[in-house]
């Protein structure tokens, strides 16, 4: 019997080279070296998210909803965490069984599409993508930690 895994990590940073990992940008290969070149048509990248975030680079993408949501009246931090990164997947097995049947695989990405919607609100989603050009299948996720009230 197999298992899920849910990574779930801190970003402070320049969110560049996150974007690009995700994104799979021509140029920067370096961000996803692991990534089949001849199976990156077979990933998927959600669209229609807040406010357009998956047509604008991650970073910008970041920026944008932080101006937007923040309402608190202090500067934010230079260190604080502006965004997490998530990656939803399986046991190796597991996920290449699912991935193998198209309409299981679409329902494993809908839950946690929909999970992802529940637990940080549909509009802190920036990124959202599957990724079937490397070894296991899985999908990732960008957040930006805002609370209902700003």
């Amino acid at each position: 019997m197999g298992y899920a895994v849910y990574h779930i990590e801190k970003g402070k940073g320049d969110a560049k080279n996150t974007g690009h990992h995700i994104d799979r940008t021509e140029g920067k290969e370096h961000t996803y070296r692991h990534a089949d070149p001849e199976k990156k048509e077979d990933n998927t990248h959600i669209k229609n998210l807040h406010n357009g975030a998956e047509k604008k680079d991650l970073q910008t993408a970041i920026d944008d909803r932080i101006k937007e949501g923040y309402t608190g009246k202090k500067a934010i931090r230079k260190d604080a965490v502006k965004y997490l990164k998530h990656v939803a997947t399986g046991s190796h097995e597991d996920m290449k069984k699912i991935a193998g049947d198209p309409q299981k695989f679409k329902e494993w990405a809908k839950a946690n599409i929909e999970f992802m919607k529940k637990e940080f609100g549909k509009e802190n989603i920036v990124r959202c993508s599957v990724h079937l050009d490397e070894r296991t299948p899985h999908m990732h996720f960008v957040t930006v930690p805002l609370t209902k009230d700003g």
